[in-house]
């Protein structure tokens, strides 16, 4: 993944771009921020192709404090809505997107246990 384009601010309505590296192909992803709760500790966005096509998946982090630290949780829900995202690259794509979201979760957490 190669990050494009960043908001100068993280708020709702903010839009930022990556490129995605996946299924031997590369494409353009844009995501829109819908919820930024700091007090709640909770993300969620809604991201999609930036080729027009209207499928997309909406991403929501929730974080809750723990005894020992925090406990994240991360999901997303896939909405394919054409006929070849519903039929093939949504049954392709899910298993990819279970280990970058495990991947994700592994990278937040050596960057909150890092030293500083």
């Amino acid at each position: 993944m190669e990050v494009l384009k960043t908001p100068s601010t993280l708020i709702p309505g903010a839009v930022w771009k990556v490129k995605i590296h996946a299924m031997g192909t590369t494409w353009i992803s844009r995501s829109e921020a819908r919820v930024v709760d700091r007090k709640g500790l909770r993300f969620s966005y809604r991201s999609m192709t930036d080729d027009g096509n209207p499928s997309y998946a909406d991403w929501d982090w929730q974080i809750e404090p723990v005894v020992d630290g925090a406990k994240v949780t991360l999901s997303v829900t896939l909405v394919p809505l054409t006929f070849w995202r519903r039929h093939l690259f949504a049954r392709f794509r899910r298993p990819a997107l279970e280990r970058e979201m495990h991947a994700s979760l592994a990278k937040l957490g050596q960057l909150v246990t890092a030293p500083s």
